[in-house]
């Protein structure tokens, strides 16, 4: 079915030019919830109104209806992945050892809103990759994850995977091109144009749109020649950074695909998701059907009135030898279609590494613990995507606006940010996968003190392993505050001694004894 929807999508859409392109483009329509778009008839609709049934036929497949019970199990699958990952709960810490570096990446977070940027990220990249734009317009910084579905990348070789070129190029109207600027006259809002732009290691390139009709025949010899030699540079546009790479970084989503893409998410689901939403239409049609029966009415010589309206205050009169029924559907068809379902969702789930677990078994609170060993196959998903979009997505962006603003000023809240070591480690501390109940955050740290005074663990580290889950943001003055703490119960100086006296001593209250001189007195 997915082939098919495929075919139907790339005879509306000329600029899916490649069958990579239509492969991400199929995959984006599942995580947008627009795959059935393509097909004109909702599920109700049966019959091809005003049809010649001399030379075509009127009843429509079920092909050809959009589905009118859907569970889109993949979108789920990935809206998880990408909570659990970067969520609130869930974004890791982002350390370096450098303070003022620290607190530049502080306040880049604040204006940036990373968390936003890399949920948009993963739910963009789960069709196989995405690519995350970075840069500074008038100071400003920006970070825009984009679709890759029309950008093609090229790497300097098949081992170092650095970027060279990036170029984006695909079909957008007049009006379109209207609102971002372009001059484009009013009987051309409707008519398609090729746009193209590409990053390089130097330039930021644009290209003047050019109309989509405009192709190499003999019947537009004139168009030819004009773009033999490739499309115009739009000078106006087109601007020169100078950074020395290219501005984009480039994550793969799952390790396994092609030296461009990674393996998609949620594509071994999409046939039993796809099976499931027309197993589901088609009962739901079935029990509408089996709740206003079908009257059947045997007899010669009826005269019924049209439309016949079945109720308690029209009774149905027919002839000696004649007979009238109700046909229904059994209930035995509606428990084996649920049964059904159930096991196409939890085989569409089992594919993709989905959460399986039924909420409504859960009678009580689950530990932290408990309830990773429940979703053990979504951890084991997550935890891959972890290294695609944390150590080489998020540090990677880090790291290159870092570099930006070593060349380039650039402004949070009004004011420049810098000086900065641009060269500086970014290592990304991730907290547990669900929050710690009050037992498990006791075992954890009986187990550290244990460490601790044992001698194999240092302060810094037990505080580093600790941090998210008391919300420790600054580990370096987190061991200052504790250091500064401790002294409080150091030993003081004796003022008269010089000797050592404890805080203790020090205030300790006389008691009279009985055996006090001044207490026999009294």
């Amino acid at each position: 079915m997915l082939t098919y929807l495929a075919e139907r999508y790339k005879q509306k859409r000329s600029d899916l030019t490649t069958e990579r392109m239509l492969r991400l483009f199929m995959y984006d329509l599942v995580v947008m919830d627009k795959l059935y778009d393509v097909l004109q008839y909702s599920f109700h609709v049966e019959t091809k109104p005003g049809v010649n049934i001399a030379t075509e036929a009127k009843y429509i497949p079920l092909r050809e209806r959009r589905p009118s019970a859907p569970l889109n199990i993949c979108k789920v699958v990935v809206d998880s992945c990408a909570s659990l990952l970067f969520g609130e709960n869930h974004f890791p810490q982002i350390h370096v050892e450098d303070e003022t570096t620290r607190k530049v990446i502080k306040r880049l977070d604040k204006v940036l809103n990373f968390k936003k940027i890399f949920e948009d990220a993963v739910k963009y990249g789960s069709i196989g990759s995405v690519a995350i734009l970075v840069g500074v317009i008038d100071g400003q910084p920006f970070v825009k994850p984009k679709k890759t579905i029309y950008l093609t990348p090229e790497f300097d070789n098949e081992k170092t995977k650095n970027l060279v070129r990036v170029v984006e190029k695909y079909q957008t109207t007049g009006r379109c091109l209207r609102t971002i600027g372009y001059k484009i006259a009013d009987d051309e809002l409707d008519t398609s144009f090729w746009f193209q732009c590409e990053w390089t290691t130097e330039k930021e390139i644009y290209y003047i749109p050019w109309k989509a009709e405009y192709k190499y025949t003999s019947a537009t010899k004139k168009k030819q020649n004009e773009l033999e030699k490739g499309p115009v540079v739009d000078n106006e546009r087109s601007v020169t950074h100078g950074l020395g790479f290219v501005p984009i970084v480039w994550v793969q989503n799952l390790p396994g695909g092609e030296m461009i893409d990674g393996l998609c998410t949620f594509s071994s689901a999409i046939e039993t998701m796809i099976e499931r939403d027309y197993l589901m239409s088609q009962g739901a049609r079935g029990l509408r059907y089996s709740c206003d029966p079908l009257l059947l009415i045997k007899g010669d010589n009826l005269q019924l009135e049209e439309p016949y309206l079945k109720s308690a205050d029209n009774a149905l009169t027919v002839p000696k030898d004649g007979d009238a029924k109700l046909l229904e559907i059994t209930g035995g068809a509606v428990d084996a279609l649920e049964k059904f379902a159930k096991v196409l969702r939890e085989q569409s789930l089992e594919a993709i590494h989905g959460n399986r677990s039924d909420s409504n078994k859960l009678s009580v609170a689950q530990s932290g613990r408990a309830m990773e060993m429940m979703n053990q196959d979504l951890i084991w998903l997550c935890e891959t995507l972890r290294n695609c979009y944390g150590d080489l997505g998020l540090t990677k962006v880090i790291e290159m606006l870092l570099k930006i603003a070593d060349t380039t000023t650039i402004l949070v809240k009004g004011k420049s940010i810098g000086p900065i070591k641009s060269d500086e480690d970014v290592v990304l501390i991730w907290p547990s996968w669900y929050a710690p109940t009050p037992d498990d955050m006791q075992k954890t740290s009986l187990a550290i003190n244990m460490f601790r005074q044992s001698g194999v663990l240092s302060k810094e580290t037990a505080i580093r392993n600790i941090a998210p889950m008391f919300d420790i943001e600054d580990i370096g003055a987190e061991v200052e505050d504790i250091e500064s703490d401790s002294d409080l119960d150091n030993p003081l100086p004796d003022a008269k001694t010089g000797g050592v006296e404890t805080p203790s001593k020090a205030v300790k209250t006389i008691k009279p004894e009985a055996n006090d001189d001044r207490a026999d007195k009294q």
